[in-house]
């Protein structure tokens, strides 16, 4: 991945490691994100790849390596839609129904406010009484985005992960097109999309 004058390199462990592409990519981004908000001063929106753009990272480990075991043994979601809330009262209600009114319906939403002090986790609480598939965590202290998006994925169950930021929106066919992608294209580990 690529930010300013920060590269990071990891051009053969892919190859070294085939079974661990979907890990490495997910590395990658994360570190990508790390040196843009702590040593380039910049706010990414996900990634270093380009503003605005959404990641759905497919868990092929899974998939390949029989001999992993899973941590959680019920019937994953086909994607769990990561979304870190930090006072974002403003657009979570578009940001939501956005994620709940998806034409793929087999998902869950992992929504986790990093100690908002504006109505964001009243919200979330108010969409979680309503549906099922939004799981709401709130942390007692302000701890940035990337501990809140660690949080989240560590509450996820589904087989693709997508980032989606609490003041963007998805068209309704977004994560149905990426997890298709996912689905046949064998080669393909990472969708991203504008």
């Amino acid at each position: 991945g690529v930010c300013g004058a920060k590269e990071v390199r990891l051009s053969h462990a892919p190859q070294r490691f085939p079974q661990h592409r979907a890990a490495i990519a997910l590395a990658c981004l994360g570190l990508c994100h790390h040196i843009c908000t702590q040593h380039v001063g910049l706010l990414p929106r996900w990634s270093c790849v380009g503003w605005h753009q959404f990641v759905l990272v497919g868990w092929r480990i899974a998939k390949e390596n029989k001999t992993l075991k899973l941590r959680n043994t019920k019937i994953m979601p086909k994607v769990s839609v990561l979304v870190a809330v930090y006072n974002a009262e403003k657009y979570l209600r578009t940001c939501l129904e956005s994620l709940l009114n998806q034409s793929l319906k087999d998902i869950e939403i992992v929504c986790v406010d990093d100690a908002s002090t504006d109505n964001s986790l009243a919200l979330l609480n108010e969409y979680a009484a309503k549906d099922s598939r939004l799981k709401v965590a709130t942390l007692a202290k302000n701890s940035g985005i990337s501990h809140t998006r660690n949080v989240a994925l560590g509450m996820s169950t589904g087989e693709y992960v997508c980032m989606v930021d609490s003041d963007d929106w998805l068209s309704a066919d977004a994560l149905q097109l990426s997890a298709e992608v996912l689905d046949n294209e064998q080669e393909v580990d990472c969708v991203l999309f504008d």
